[in-house]
């Protein structure tokens, strides 16, 4: 647990740059709204860029039903 009470991070990792974005959760169900976020703000407007595939763990913890309906 960190010091403001986050139990879960996602890591986002540009594979051609490795350019690397970190984010701290206090509950898994954050994940997606930041995904959201991220993909809007983060990589669309600094980079002129879409992301073209997500890889994630093979456990799918963070991928809600939410979160899948989003990707399709």
């Amino acid at each position: 647990m960190s010091v403001g009470g986050c139990k879960f991070y996602v890591i986002f990792i540009d594979n051609f740059s490795r350019f690397t974005w970190l984010f701290l959760f206090k509950q898994k169900s954050e994940v997606f709204n930041c995904f959201v976020r991220f993909k809007i703000r983060g990589v669309e407007n600094q980079f002129s860029s879409s992301i073209k595939q997500l890889l994630t763990g093979n456990d799918g913890d963070y991928l809600s039903t939410v979160f899948q309906e989003y990707l399709s």
